[in-house]
């Protein structure tokens, strides 16, 4: 009996333990099959919040509209279009969804005005696909799948709704004016990571480079749950102040934080003219960092209009700042970006500019560093650009192959008025293309190719294009090795044209001959144009100013040069009276020096000028007298323009010396006689 209690109670131990057992397989079983089968969930994050700002956000703004905010729009008798400019200092394109509209439409005559309001052209209608017509789940559900909105509303329940969607500003109502939350978070503030971090290259933490902080950004919870509080405040749906701070149109906060992060010395100049239309920060030595600070500054700032920064040496890491601020900025129109030994990366990021942006129209890159593998991006860029007007490309590194690129992107532009590209190194091949560029153009008025090397041949094919273009009015191809043969060439293409008003052709060897027949070709076109020449450095003879006095005639033309002045100076006026009036010129004058010293007094020479009928105004007679005003002193030396002339002219030797013994020798015969 006691054996068979033992045995049973070991039997009961040994079923409990082996069932304790069996349960606690099972259990690790199904926990290690819950863990294989579990599977994290996350929700995939917009790529437009890669950098922690919304990259899709930017001006123009599209603002989607709900029904309250155009009710209470009307309440606090605000323009909408121009209240929403007015806040976020850009273009605004308010948008509404059929939901809007279709809401708007039940609610009835009590909402017409704002119906009416809502069906204004202006507004951007956004077609919904969806089941239901239930506004709010259709902006939150819009601004969920695109980042490109700014929410107006004064819901409280959708501005909840909207704030837990990261990257979408909501704009709402507050003391008679709009005004926008979360906009520094989502689209750039000094402080935000758009500005810092994403358009400028800035790492998360901080800079490698320029040793550029992060700030410690506000948690979205305590964002929320501020704002919630703010709500909860009140009983109506609008907002009487949000503690935010002021919107600084002009960017001097940006850039006096952005140059204590980046360690760079503010420029005061900036500072002082940051509000002014032109902005010239010529000479200011700002590297780089410098137009980093100033690039980040900018991005905001709605007054200057031409940005001017020649001779900083940026580079073209400085040039893809300022290039990145342009792109964002909507008021820059006129960019100077000369001598800042900007290459090939730099001419990429201006290149970029061009393509992305139609508000620049002014551009000025000479002297860089610009060569011909740079000529390729930028033909390809001028061919489709509509925008630009003035373009200055000259100082640079072009040569023959630049020139041939370069050449058919003048014949595909319709939109650049003035064109340089003097002093670089185009010819032969080059300067054909560009030639030939010229004759298809419509729309060039001023070319300037001076300093290259078209030679006679680059003159012959500027003379066919001269024959068909109609639009241009000033070419300048100075120095440029073009000869007479050149010159003829240059005088056929003004036959055939009647629109070139300034044609500057000096400093070539077109010698005496070259500025004759262009003088004549001008000469008989009866309808040309021309009314300045530029001469400089060639020798102009007397048929030159003979021709030239019979063509001003006719019609006014102007030379301009250096080379022999179009005008006599008086004393080449005086010399060639005596030339031809020899005795007569000692005559008029010995009669004022009894001595024959030959000095006479400044009021004897004027009058002894007025009998010779030799009249000067009063400039060119105070130059005349000092001119022959001996040793300082207020005698006038009548004989010292006649001095050379003496040497040419024998008979003129003998006429002083006839002339002067001849009274006393009257007067011996006289004393003789009595």
């Amino acid at each position: 009996m006691n054996d068979q209690i033992f045995y049973g109670h070991s039997f009961k131990n040994a079923n409990a333990l082996l069932f304790r057992k069996k349960t606690e397989n099972e259990n690790q079983k199904k926990k290690k099959k819950n863990d294989e089968e579990e599977v994290k969930h996350i929700d995939q994050v917009s790529s437009a919040l890669f950098f922690q700002y919304n990259t899709q956000l930017g001006p123009p703004y599209y603002i989607l509209v709900d029904t309250n905010f155009i009710n209470f729009s009307i309440k606090n008798k605000l323009d909408l279009f121009q209240s929403m400019m007015d806040c976020l200092y850009a273009k605004c394109i308010p948008c509404i969804t059929d939901c809007v509209m279709g809401e708007l439409e039940k609610m009835g005559t009590k909402y017409r005005v704002a119906l009416r309001m809502a069906r204004d052209e202006r507004f951007q209608r956004l077609p919904c696909m969806h089941k239901g017509t239930y506004a709010d789940d259709c902006l939150v559900n819009r601004v969920t799948q695109h980042k490109c909105y700014i929410v107006a509303t004064c819901d409280r329940d959708l501005k909840r709704r909207i704030r837990k969607v990261p990257g979408v500003p909501i704009m709402y109502i507050t003391k008679y004016r709009y005004s926008i939350e979360r906009m520094p978070d989502a689209y750039g503030d000094v402080t935000s990571s758009w500005t810092l971090r994403g358009n400028f290259g800035f790492s998360e933490e901080q800079d490698s480079e320029t040793g550029f902080l992060e700030h410690d950004e506000e948690p979205a919870d305590e964002l929320r749950n501020s704002s919630e509080s703010l709500d909860s405040g009140w009983e109506t749906d609008l907002e009487i102040e949000e503690p935010t701070k002021t919107f600084d149109p002009t960017g001097r906060r940006l850039y006096l934080a952005a140059c204590a992060s980046i360690g760079v010395t503010p420029v005061s100049y900036f500072l002082r003219h940051i509000e002014d239309k032109d902005m010239i920060l010529r000479h200011h030595g700002l590297g780089a960092k410098g137009a980093k600070a100033i690039a980040i500054a900018l991005v905001s700032n709605t007054t200057v209009v031409t940005l001017d920064l020649h001779d900083n040496n940026i580079g073209d890491d400085g040039t893809r700042y300022i290039a990145e601020m342009v792109k964002e900025n909507c008021y820059i129109s006129s960019l100077d970006l000369s001598s800042n030994k900007v290459g090939h990366i730099g001419c990429a990021a201006i290149c970029d500019l061009l393509n992305n942006s139609g508000i620049i129209h002014d551009l000025n890159v000479s002297d860089n560093v610009f060569a011909d593998k740079d000529a390729v991006v930028l033909a390809d860029t001028i061919k489709v650009n509509e925008h630009l007007t003035t373009l200055n490309l000259s100082r640079n590194q072009f040569c023959e192959e630049g020139g041939v690129v370069l050449g058919p992107s003048i014949t595909a532009n319709d939109s650049i008025e003035m064109l340089d590209l003097s002093f670089n190194q185009i010819r032969r091949r080059g300067a054909l293309a560009i030639a030939a560029g010229l004759k298809s153009n419509c729309t060039l008025r001023v070319l300037d190719l001076s300093w290259n090397g078209f030679e006679d041949d680059g003159a012959r094919a500027l003379c066919d294009s001269m024959r068909v273009n109609n639009t241009l009015t000033e070419l300048n191809i100075r120095n440029n090795r073009i000869s007479t043969v050149g010159a003829a060439h240059i005088a056929r293409g003004l036959e055939g044209n009647n629109t070139l008003e300034v044609l500057k052709i000096g400093q070539n060897p077109i010698q005496t001959a070259g500025a004759h027949s262009i003088l004549s070709a001008v000469r008989a076109k009866s309808d040309s144009a021309i009314h300045t020449l530029y001469l400089e450095d060639i020798y102009l003879d007397d048929d030159f100013f003979v021709l030239l006095k019979t063509l001003n005639e006719r019609k006014a033309v102007k030379v301009i040069g250096r080379g022999r002045p179009s005008e006599r100076t008086p004393l080449q006026l005086v010399k060639r009276f005596i030339t031809d009036n020899y005795d007569h010129w000692f005559e008029v004058f010995g009669a004022f020096d009894p001595d024959g010293c030959g000095l006479i007094s400044k009021a004897q020479f004027i009058q002894g000028l007025k009998e010779v009928d030799l009249t000067f105004d009063k400039g060119q007679m105070s130059w005349l007298c000092i001119s022959l005003t001996e040793d300082r002193g207020s005698q006038i030396s009548y004989k010292k323009p006649a001095e050379n002339i003496k040497k040419k002219i024998p008979s003129a030797k003998a006429s002083p010396k006839s002339a002067t013994p001849a009274t006393p020798s009257k007067k011996k015969n006289n004393k003789k006689s009595r």
